[in-house]
């Protein structure tokens, strides 16, 4: 369970420094995490990028767990994540993280480069029909 909750199984994601700037501090330790994983959702990770950066990463929990009653429900589905919107926001906001990060932080865009280039890959590809 342990590596499922605090596990570097994704290696790939947004600058924890730069998460953290942007607002992404939790209130809520459903999972008693502690470090740098005390601060942010349950369905989130943070772990060392490739070059040693700390960055935060999306966990099987994203989409494999949801609050109920104030109690963190491992297997109860997101139904909050919804596919059915244009993600084009999306995009736009990788695209000025892209940018930022290459003229202030060139080392946390390297850590981030993986995710922010098959972000904007996929990014298109996310909406389906309502």
């Amino acid at each position: 369970m342990k590596y499922l909750i605090a596990g570097d199984y994704i290696r790939s994601g947004i600058p924890y420094s730069a998460y953290m700037m942007a607002g992404g501090k939790v209130k809520d330790n459903y999972l008693q995490r502690d470090g740098d994983n005390k601060n942010l959702s349950y369905a989130l990770t943070a772990v060392k990028g490739p070059n040693g950066e700390v960055i935060v990463a999306p966990n099987c929990l994203q989409c494999l767990a949801r609050p109920f009653d104030n109690k963190l429900i491992i297997g109860l589905g997101n139904t909050f994540i919804d596919f059915t919107k244009d993600s084009k926001t999306n995009l736009k906001g990788i695209s000025m993280m892209e940018s930022f990060l290459k003229k202030v932080a060139p080392k946390k865009y390297e850590a981030a480069a993986s995710f922010i280039t098959s972000s904007k890959a996929i990014n298109p590809y996310l909406f389906t029909e309502a």
